[in-house]
């Protein structure tokens, strides 16, 4: 692989695709699996580590609210969007550590996440919503190729 391939995949991190896979249903009260799956590209990849995150987080948004402010010595009022965010849930987990990821080749790793039976379920309501996402990556120098987030359900 060349300079520019090797300094493309430092810095999109191109030297894996990863993927992320949930094992079971999510619920409050229980566990459930995740696999991580890493296809390594070209070159070998040093990786510092394995990792996953879980994220429950809530989210509300109320149109139309009036907010007041002194402009000159004068109270003037506009419509605002409000919006906020809250975690609810973090998890982060280490599935493997120091090691070399030859080129070509697939790797996966399992993990369980046991989830609280006092977090808030997956919901969708007019100003508010809850949500959960998985997120796996590989640790190493330049950017970590990751899976994104993938979201699920809690019921």
């Amino acid at each position: 692989m060349g300079l520019f391939s090797s300094l493309k995949n430092f810095v999109t991190g191109g030297g894996a695709e990863v993927s992320l896979e949930l094992l079971g249903q999510p619920e409050r009260g229980g566990s459930f699996g995740l696999r991580v799956t890493a296809v390594i590209g070209e070159s070998d990849i040093d990786v510092n580590r394995v990792y996953v995150k879980v994220r429950g987080s809530e989210h509300v948004e109320i149109p139309d609210v009036e907010v007041a402010k002194t402009v000159g010595g004068k109270v003037e009022t506009e419509k605002r969007r409000i919006t906020h965010q809250e975690s609810t849930f973090n998890y982060d987990g280490e599935l493997a550590a120091e090691l070399t990821l030859k080129a070509g080749e697939t790797y996966s790793w399992e993990t369980q996440v046991e989830i609280p039976e006092d977090v808030l379920p997956t919901f969708k309501g007019k100003n508010a919503e809850h949500r959960w996402r998985a997120f796996a990556a590989l640790d190493m120098r330049g950017n970590d190729p990751d899976s994104g987030w993938v979201d699920f359900e809690i019921a």
